[in-house]
Order: structure tokens, then C-alpha cells, then sequence
């Protein structure tokens, strides 16, 4: 396992150093948006991400798998467009009619969410294609692109509105030019018509649903619900943000490895579990005590309320990330279904703990909810081990 890690060192610290530079901008955030800005800006995150996830329909996933069956990257790309396209029509003109959205804001969100899947298509195909320079190039482009205008919009005044549309400006830009690419470029046919990607996208769903979006915001919709203020979201939101970028560190060790999990030609042993897992919790134990020194000392003082949480947030990634390893596993031996039945079960025990919490003790708050987003996450990664125990090993 190690030799595959250093196999992809390269993509790894260039993912981790592009995504990280967002993370870096949180302490200047906080310097000029209250946390009534900040609160703004989790919602929209929020919202936003339940889109995206229901517009990509899993494509990017299928795109990995029918670029590494060899088929041409255009037509694998523009294939997946064309139904994140259907359905995010279908949610936007829903929006339209019955939410009282700017319509900007809603154009907005299905633009990106259609752009952000061509960008990850090309980051996916640049690390398939072992091309760090082109890998490089997409990353950084689109972070110093974010920035810059996320700062832009903030300082003239646009607040946590400014920071989200500013936030997405780089993928966009991305996406577009490499969206343009693909059509012109477009030959061959994608591997799968449209009912093998519906299949394949409607049997991950409720795994993404419930892993890639109810899980790490059941604790926003909790703080909304019990009606703590857009402040105490807005705090929560800058302590959960800054220790994702341990979850980004995290998740380019998996990105980078979804090449030798989709490749291999033989199982997934239990040694290479145990020792992505050894892996993952060496990083833990050396990055969290950092991540929390950065946070105390470069976050304004009115942020530090939950600062004790970094920790609880970077144990919960380390676990996830071996989780998703596994997951990703299971993916390539067509055991979806299983992954997903793992998700929605831990997410599910997620939610109702916290729930039975709040009707048997009095005061359950923002670290009970986060103590059982930890417990979560272990439920998990055991519950996709036992699956790739019993049925993702060859006999």
C-alpha cells in the first residue's frame, strides 16, 4: 500500500495544496464577515449541495469507470452531461416555480452544477492519464480563480452571497473551456446507454445522499431547526470548514488511489485495509494536533467556540477515508447496492441518536451532534468491511 501512496505522492500534494489554499482564507473570512455572513453562506452551501449531488446523478463515478474500459473521454464526459442537464432542468424550473430564490442565484447553481462535473471529469481523467502538469494546471487555475474573486466580492460588500458565487467562478471557468473541449473532440460512443447510467446513478444515490450530503449537514439543518441563529452556524460552519481541509488532505490520498482500486487485476487483501488504515491513522495523530494550532491561532477570537471540535472533525475524516477506500472497492466489483445500504444505515443511526438524545437529555447541542457524526462514520467503515469481508473478497 505504501508503494501505490508513493505512486501518487504527486497528486496528492498538489490536491491537498490547491483545496488547502481555500481553507487558508477562512481566517481572513472571519477577520470581515460576521457570523451572521458566515451563516448565510453555510446555507447556501448547503442548498447547493444537495443539487449538485442530485444533478451529477453519479456520472463522474461512471466516467471514471468508462474511461478506464478505454472508452474516448469526450464522449464518456459528454454523455453524463447531457442527464446531469435533464434533471437539473427538472430541479431548476421547480425552483423557479416555487421558491422565492433570486433567479440569478438558481441560474447560478444549475450552471455550476453542470460545470463542476465537467471539471472533475478532467481533473478524473488527468490522473487516469498520469499527467500531473495538466492535473496541476486544472487545480491551480481554478483555486487562484476562487479566490480572487471570492475576496473581490467580499470586500466590496456582497458578504456570505459574494463569498458562495465567488467560491464556484473557478470551476466554472474550468469546466467551460474543458465542456467546449469535449464537444469538439467528442468521438466514439460512451460505454453504457442511458439506462445502464441511470441504473448505475439511481442505486448510488441514497449512498450519496446520505454519505456525501445529509451526513455533514444534519448538524446545520440541527442548528437551523432548533433555532440557535444564523451565528451559531455561521461559528460552527468556520470550525467544521477549517478542519475539512484534513478531510481534503484525506481525500486526495483516495482520489489518488481510485486508479489502483478501478485497475487491479486481482482483490482487495485485508492487509491492504489494515494498512491504509494504519496510513490513514499516522496522518490523523500527526495533522489534527496542527490543523487545531493554525485554527486557535489565525481564526478570529469570536470563531474559537468550538475550536476543542477540530479534532473530533479530523478523527471522523481519517475513518471516512478508509471507509471510502473500501467503498470505492466494493464500486468496482459492482456492489453498489451494498455501499449504499452502509450509508443510509449509518447516516439513519446518525440522525436518530441525535434525536433520542434531544428527548431523553435536556441541552443536546452542537458537540452531541458532533460526537455522533464520529460514531457515524465508524458505523460505517465497519459495516463496509463486514460486506467486503463476506462478498468483495474472491474465493
Amino acid at each position: 500500500m505504501l508503494r501505490e501512496i508513493r505512486g501518487v505522492k504527486y497528486f496528492v500534494l498538489v490536491d491537498f495544496l490547491n483545496k488547502g489554499v481555500g481553507f487558508l482564507l477562512i481566517p481572513f473570512f472571519t477577520r470581515i464577515m460576521a457570523p451572521e455572513e458566515f451563516g448565510f453562506f453555510e446555507k447556501m452551501v448547503m442548498i447547493y449541495g444537495i443539487i449538485q449531488l442530485l444533478v451529477w446523478f453519479n456520472q463522474n463515478t461512471f466516467f471514471i469507470r468508462s474511461y478506464s474500459e478505454g472508452q474516448a473521454w469526450g464522449g464518456a464526459c459528454l454523455a453524463g452531461v447531457k442527464i446531469a442537464f435533464v434533471i437539473g432542468s427538472v430541479i431548476t424550473i421547480a425552483r423557479l416555480l416555487f421558491e422565492d430564490e433570486s433567479i440569478f442565484i438558481i441560474l447560478y447553481m444549475f450552471a455550476s452544477s453542470i460545470l463542476s462535473l465537467v471539471y472533475q471529469n478532467v481533473v478524473s481523467k488527468s490522473q487516469l492519464d498520469k499527467l500531473p502538469g495538466l492535473y496541476f494546471f486544472i487545480q491551480t487555475t481554478a483555486i487562484v480563480l476562487a479566490s480572487i474573486a471570492s475576496i473581490f466580492f467580499v470586500l466590496f460588500g456582497f458578504g456570505g452571497q459574494g463569498r458562495f458565487l465567488g467560491a464556484l467562478i473557478g470551476v466554472n471557468v474550468v469546466g467551460g473551456i474543458a465542456l467546449f473541449i469535449a464537444y469538439r473532440e467528442h468521438y466514439g460512443r460512451a460505454a453504457g446507454g442511458v439506462s445502464e447510467r441511470f441504473n448505475f446513478g439511481i442505486t448510488l444515490l441514497p449512498h450519496n445522499i446520505m454519505n456525501g450530503w445529509l451526513r455533514d449537514n444534519f448538524a446545520r439543518i440541527f442548528i437551523i431547526y432548533v433555532g440557535l441563529g444564523d451565528a451559531v452556524l455561521g461559528i460552527y460552519g468556520v470550525t467544521f470548514g477549517f478542519s475539512f481541509a484534513f478531510n481534503v488532505l484525506m481525500n486526495s490520498i483516495v482520489n489518488a488511489l481510485i486508479p489502483f482500486v478501478f485497475k487491479r487485476s486481482k482483490e482487495l487483501s485485508v492487509w491492504d485495509v489494515a494498512s491504509f488504515f494504519g496510513i490513514s491513522m499516522s496522518v490523523f495523530f500527526l495533522g489534527a494536533p496542527i490543523i487545531w494550532l493554525m485554527f486557535e491561532f489565525a481564526v478570529a477570537d469570536e470563531y474559537l467556540i468550538y475550536s476543542s471540535l477540530v479534532f473530533v472533525f479530523c478523527l471522523a475524516f481519517s475513518i471516512n477515508a478508509v471507509g471510502s477506500f473500501v467503498a470505492n472497492y466494493l464500486i468496482s466489483r459492482n456492489l453498489h447496492k451494498f455501499v449504499s445500504l452502509s450509508s443510509s444505515s449509518s447516516v439513519v443511526f446518525y440522525a436518530l441518536s441525535v434525536y433520542l438524545c434531544s428527548l431523553i437529555f435536556t441541552g443536546v447541542g452542537v458537540f452531541e451532534v458532533a460526537y455522533a457524526y464520529l460514531s457515524s462514520y465508524v458505523l460505517y467503515f465497519v459495516l463496509l468491511f463486514i460486506i467486503y469481508y463476506f462478498k468483495g473478497r474472491e474465493e
